[in-house]
């Protein structure tokens, strides 16, 4: 049995391990042997984080802390950290922790005071400061929140030929949308900074736009496209001018301003945004047309596969099931495996609208799909249980069954030439969707195969202590699921 081979081991290095003299305190790789050895889950989670923090002191390991119920020790691990850190992490302490409204407040308050402290240098002061201030706004802090966007205004002021105004635009509209900025600030930014470089123009307003045509702003959103649109008129290097530019279009692309982009950009290099902006308006022919149009791009980028994954994602977010279907089928085979996430996607959205059938169809295809070589990845893995949990999710156990048992086999040809972490990490993920579907010894299998590879796992190379962290939590989301079984 696979018990057999896997706890030998582990049970010797145990022995090992907790040889001490008296009173001395345990290595984590003993301490968390020991608790192997007593099956303690919770114990394992507990020292599984603290390990995790030590490696690699960061928001994610600081977050898990605290929502293992661990605030206290994240707030210390927050303070341990350097000085430029300390705001960002006790954020992260707060937001990850499951306490009161005020308390969160106090642990807030204090990442406002850290955020403002001299050893931080001014750009990180101000990035600390607008993190602090969205998030005394999103706890409904009113006065706290004006006083920190105020604080991390004047600092840009302060530094504004440091590029501290795009920093600040930056912090308050990031990329990925998490944690939005309400209007107020992007009108007090609007309102209040004055000349810039040419480059800090573009940035600033462009991030200011992107703000504004998230809360639904369309009209201040043009104008902060046209201030920025000015600024990169500005630049005097060609290319960088070019890039500018198109990226002012594809941001107004993105947002249905077809015009601005047709006027300003250069609708050939649009060929993605192009063919998602007529499939949002449901104008497939168009949207057919552009991707037809789009090149095979190279091995790592596939034009038509990114506009054909946008389209449908884009369609699966706005819950429009029958839209995402409909490109899916003429759309998927160019997804590769991709294809495995997005009838996942729909699967899901077709359960919870009723449509069970639809569902177990889009999963058993999905199933169908799933790989088995020596070059799968973690990723790969990632999406099968995916897959797994979602069919469980839908009422579908037996489904689920066997997706996660062609997860644990596909752990088994997860390449460690890459990334030294993809297999134990694989095998955590494995043990925690195991758990979660009740196979409590199969669950106790894998997390003993993922401690195995994750002990003496080497993490002296670039992005090794982040890919060690990020097993480590892995192993402590597994362990916590099979402490409350």
């Amino acid at each position: 049995m696979l018990t057999r081979h896997l706890c030998n081991p582990i049970l010797a290095a145990v022995a090992l391990a907790v040889v001490a003299l008296p009173g001395a305190a345990l290595t984590p790789v003993a301490a968390i042997d020991e608790a192997f050895r007593q099956k303690n889950w919770a114990e394992i989670e507990r020292r599984s984080l603290r390990w995790a923090q030590e490696i690699n002191p960061d928001v994610l390991e600081v977050q898990a802390m605290a929502a293992a119920g661990m605030t206290d020790e994240a707030i210390a691990a927050a303070r341990k950290s350097q000085p430029w850190q300390h705001p960002r992490l006790l954020l992260a302490a707060a937001d990850g922790s499951d306490l009161p409204t005020p308390r969160k407040l106090e642990i807030v308050k204090a990442a406002f005071a850290a955020a403002q402290a001299d050893a931080i240098p001014s750009r990180s002061r101000v990035e600390g400061l607008a993190q602090v201030a969205i998030v005394f706004a999103r706890l409904s802090a009113d006065d706290s929140a004006h006083q920190a966007f105020e604080a991390a205004m004047a600092n840009a002021k302060l530094n504004s030929r440091d590029g501290a105004y795009g920093i600040l635009a930056d912090g308050l509209v990031p990329v990925t949308g998490t944690t939005d900025a309400p209007m107020w600030m992007l009108d007090g930014v609007a309102s209040q900074v004055g000349d810039l470089p040419a480059s800090d123009e573009v940035r600033v307003h462009r991030a200011l736009a992107l703000g504004y045509f998230r809360v639904h702003q369309t009209k201040k959103a043009n104008a902060q496209l046209a201030i920025a649109l000015s600024g990169a008129q500005k630049l005097s290097e060609r290319r960088e001018k070019r890039v500018a530019v198109q990226s002012l279009a594809r941001l107004a692309l993105d947002n249905d301003e077809l015009d601005f982009a047709r006027r300003h950009g250069d609708l050939d290099e649009l060929g993605v945004e192009l063919a998602v902006y007529y499939a949002r308006r449901n104008e497939q022919v168009k949207a057919l047309a552009e991707i037809a149009k789009l090149g095979s791009g190279n091995l790592y980028v596939s034009p038509k596969q990114a506009a054909a994954l946008t389209i449908i994602n884009d369609a699966i977010e706005r819950r429009a099931t029958h839209t995402a279907m409909t490109y899916c089928a003429m759309l998927c085979q160019s997804l590769g495996t991709y294809e495995i996430k997005v009838r996942t996607r729909i699967g899901q959205l077709q359960a919870q609208e009723g449509q069970r059938d639809s569902a177990k169809a889009n999963f058993l295809r999905a199933k169908e799909l799933l790989p088995l070589d020596p070059q799968i990845a973690a990723r790969d893995v990632l999406a099968t249980l995916d897959l797994a949990l979602a069919a469980e999710a839908s009422g579908l156990h037996a489904l689920a069954k066997e997706a996660v048992e062609a997860a644990v086999e596909q752990t088994m040809y997860v390449s460690l030439a890459r990334r030294k972490a993809e297999r134990p990490l694989s095998e955590a993920r494995s043990s925690y969707a195991l758990a979660e579907l009740g196979d409590r010894a199969k669950a106790t299998e894998m997390l003993l195969r993922a401690w195995s590879g994750t002990r003496d796992l080497a993490d002296d190379y670039l992005g090794g202590k982040r890919e060690k962290a990020e097993t480590l939590l892995a192993i402590a989301r597994a362990a916590r699921v099979l402490a409350a079984r």
